[in-house]
């Protein structure tokens, strides 16, 4: 879902990204993500999504951000139904296992869509991080 190439770490992205919308709506650091790690210009963010979104469209920022993140979770909600619901499964009878560096930030959301009520969150969870 994300990639490391994000427009928040300068490395010269034209569109937005999930990281920048996560960051301008405030779930992330604004100034430093992957630990402290790397760097963020939530300036270059703000105004990706401007640009791409917010000057095509009647969205303020924080609305595009919004936006970005509904489909994003959207398109999540979707695929889990294609291995679930359709195959017969309830939803409402599963937890929904949160992992990876993002998983968390969408988790609670995904579950609400599919209506699950118990979220994991394994301290772990970055083990299962595919690289």
């Amino acid at each position: 879902m994300l990639t490391l190439d994000l427009l928040v770490i300068k490395k010269g992205g034209r569109l937005p990204t999930v990281t920048d919308a996560n960051i301008v709506l405030g779930k992330l650091n604004s100034k430093k993500i992957l630990g402290g790690r790397m760097d963020v210009d939530i300036q270059l963010a703000k105004d990706a999504i401007k640009n791409e979104i917010s000057d095509k469209s009647n969205l303020n920022i924080e609305d595009a951000a919004a936006g970005i993140i509904s489909v994003v979770n959207s398109n999540m909600i979707r695929a889990i139904r294609v291995v679930s619901v359709e195959k017969g499964y309830d939803t409402r009878e599963f937890a929904l296992m949160a992992f990876g560096g993002a998983g968390p930030l969408h988790a609670c959301e995904i579950a609400l869509g599919l209506g699950i009520q118990k979220v994991v969150m394994p301290p772990h969870r970055l083990v299962l991080l595919a690289h």
